[in-house]
């Protein structure tokens, strides 16, 4: 009997943190709030807070419930007379939260219980606060017009030996808490800055700890599309409605052309935008001769899109699912940054990516002599 109720405790157990990982709640306290104040959940986008969702303070209490994809940094933001009076970070998981926000200069930071990815978030914020202040001394030395070319060149390798050190640190704290979600969230927003070296020893410790954290699984994905779309392998199809609705493959513009350019952009773009007229010119000089190119934006807004193509003058065929970011296209070329571009000769082989302006130009007088 006793070890029956040990199985469905254990089992009990197992469907509630289930449950618990399938969504979040946050329920919150703030006891010098007054009725009506408002709280938002918010990002953190170049130094501005975006709210993401709100709520309205109730007997000094409020409450979130939502879901994630994944782990987030995000801010709790209290707001009394339009003003905010409280903002605290905090790791927003797919869990259950309980959250004590202050207006007092003695507690700084919210009380979070139920939020182990917050605790290591406070940890991990604290581990770079000396080389830090180290750093903010090195970048006026670098930044000042009066100091001489030895004190910045010196500024200089000290800014690179703290950034060494600050990457060295968030790679040991990272492979300390594999796996966990902060650590997969710490992969996710460092990633760029780690270096191929760090970046392969987190990956690699995932992979031996089974990952499957979005993250990684995301930045794994994007290595496999990278691997297989890479300069001289076989193009990768693309398959998206166009303006018009009807379903446009690269690959049958390919067997028909010498040469096929996808061109990445979108109508927000203003890097895409200038560098359209070039792509225009170098349509008009060798289309008649073999070239071929299709537009795969990656727009939200069919009206914004349609509208930006007739205003450039964009003569070729467009495609977009209106996924933005999400792309399926984007994805099947792990397009980071845009405009991008890849070149596919009519065997289907990718000989060029990422060509603008000039190189664009003699890589296709090149080929289309």
């Amino acid at each position: 009997m006793k070890k029956l109720f040990l199985i469905a405790a254990a089992a009990f157990s197992l469907c509630n943190a289930f449950a618990q990982s399938t969504s979040y709640k946050i329920s919150g306290k703030a006891d010098f709030a007054k009725d009506g104040d408002k709280v938002y959940i918010a990002d953190m986008q170049y130094f501005d807070l975006i709210p993401t969702d709100s709520t309205v303070i109730k007997d000094k209490n409020f409450f979130f419930s939502g879901k994630l994809d994944a782990a987030a940094l995000k801010f709790i933001v209290l707001v009394q007379d339009k003003k905010p009076v409280s903002i605290n970070d905090i790791i927003l998981e797919n869990n259950d939260m309980q959250v004590e926000i202050f207006n007092d200069s003695t507690k700084k930071l919210a009380d979070v219980q139920g939020s182990k990815s917050t605790e290591l978030w406070r940890e991990f914020c604290n581990i770079g606060n000396n080389s830090s202040a180290k750093a903010e001394d090195s970048w006026k030395i670098v930044n000042d017009s009066t100091a001489s070319e030895a004190a910045k060149k010196a500024a200089k390798s000290e800014l690179d030996s703290i950034n060494n050190l600050q990457q060295a640190l968030r790679t040991k704290f990272i492979c300390e808490h594999v796996p966990s979600t902060i650590s997969d969230m710490l992969l996710g927003y460092y990633y760029e800055e780690l270096g191929t070296e760090n970046q392969k020893k987190i990956l690699d410790l995932m992979k031996s700890n089974n990952s499957e954290y979005p993250y990684y699984k995301k930045i794994v994905a994007q290595h496999e599309a990278d691997a297989k779309t890479s300069t001289g392998k076989q193009f990768t199809d693309i398959a998206l409605p166009g303006l018009d609705g009807k379903i446009i493959k690269v690959s049958d513009l390919v067997k028909k052309n010498k040469l096929t350019i996808i061109d990445f952009w979108a109508s927000w773009c203003g890097p895409c935008r200038a560098e359209m007229p070039n792509v225009i010119k170098a349509y008009n000089q060798y289309h008649s001769k073999g070239l071929e190119i299709v537009g795969v934006s990656l727009d939200t807004d069919k009206k914004a899109w349609s509208s930006a193509v007739k205003k450039l003058g964009i003569p070729w065929k467009q495609m977009s699912d209106l996924k933005g970011w999400s792309s399926k296209g984007a994805a099947a070329y792990n397009v980071q940054a845009i405009p991008a571009t890849v070149i596919i000769n009519q065997k289907g082989e990718i000989i060029a990516k990422d060509l603008r302006g000039d190189e664009l130009m003699t890589k296709l007088a090149e080929i289309l002599k």
